[in-house]
């Protein structure tokens, strides 16, 4: 019981982490937002994506569950 107790705040610091990086990537991927863009006017923006899906993977969190947790629909 007291090791199941010891992974209970580490599955939430994981959790927590999953959410921050989903939000960062939230805001940059909003179709309604890439709809405005030029041509060529979402490349910045997908390299963030890259970056932030790069880091949540060094930290030990699954891009697709970034992506599910930010509600982009990803399957």
């Amino acid at each position: 019981m007291k090791r199941l107790l010891f992974f209970v705040p580490l599955l939430l610091a994981v959790a927590v982490c999953v959410e921050d990086y989903a939000a960062k990537i939230a805001p940059l991927i909003e179709p309604a937002t890439l709809a405005t863009l030029g041509k060529r006017g979402a490349d910045s923006r997908v390299q963030k994506c890259v970056y932030w899906l790069a880091e949540a993977r060094k930290d030990g969190n699954s891009p697709k569950k970034v992506l599910l947790a930010g509600g982009t629909g990803t399957r």
